[in-house]
């Protein structure tokens, strides 16, 4: 495998799991665009009234409803919540509605960790959609979709959807032992799997766990690996998870 295709593996991982809600001084979405929501949304020609951005929920193109969802629930103004949610309800794009939905449940608002929950339990959904929605979730505290994750992560047919929720796992922190142990045997396993975008995700993923229990197995791992950029990868990881110790 190329340094070229290892790069470009990274990046649709990272896509997948990028936030896709739009940026705005008070949500979690800030850094990394090139402008708020406020600037999109005047670029768009969406005037900032209360007014204007209720309107904008139901405008046809998705990128605004997306905007106005943010902008309206970035004001915290309670009268238009319910708007927020019915908006969010009814949206028939999946991604939308989960960004829509994470306005919601970023302050806090019940619908919104429902419509998200949904979502990453919806097993019509691509493995990315049902994986960002779990993500979202687990950036409010919520680990409800702890099974769905398991479940991308383990038996999903596109490799680098497994990848990215395979990259979520370390951050379930309000698991059972035995679910523990269901999660470090997935991440082994992915270790040697025939996709080298998943071999390169477990090795990372066994550094966010920390499990000192895993040198071993990484260690093995790197000497059956023939592929010379994989290996330095998880060489480095190696190194990372010793400094754990």
């Amino acid at each position: 495998m190329s340094r070229y295709k290892i790069f470009v593996s990274s990046l649709i991982v990272t896509g997948v799991l990028m936030q896709y809600a739009p940026a705005q001084s008070n949500s979690p979405q800030g850094n990394g665009h090139p402008m708020s929501n406020t600037e999109r949304l005047k670029q768009l020609h969406i005037a900032l009234t209360k007014d204007a951005l209720l309107e904008a929920l139901h405008n046809p193109n998705a990128e605004v409803r997306d905007l106005a969802a943010w902008q309206l629930a970035g004001e915290r103004g309670r009268d238009v919540i319910p708007a927020i949610v019915d908006a969010a309800r009814i949206e028939k794009i999946p991604r939308t509605r989960i960004n829509m939905a994470f306005a919601l449940a970023w302050i806090g608002e019940k619908p919104g960790f429902a419509i998200l929950n949904d979502a990453c339990n919806n097993s019509s959904l691509p493995g990315y959609l049902r994986a960002a929605a779990a993500a979202y979730l687990l950036d409010v505290s919520d680990e409800s979709c702890f099974g769905a994750v398991m479940s991308v992560a383990d038996m999903d047919s596109e490799p680098t959807y497994r990848n990215a929720a395979l990259g979520l796992l370390p951050r379930f922190k309000s698991v059972s032992k035995n679910d523990s142990q269901r999660i470090y045997g997935i991440i082994v396993r992915s270790l040697t799997d025939a996709d080298p975008t998943l071999r390169l995700g477990a090795s990372s993923a066994l550094v966010q766990l920390g499990t000192q229990t895993a040198i071993p197995v990484l260690r093995n791992a790197i000497t059956s690996e023939r592929d010379e950029v994989v290996r330095a990868q998880m060489q480095a990881d190696l190194s990372r998870l010793q400094e754990k110790k």
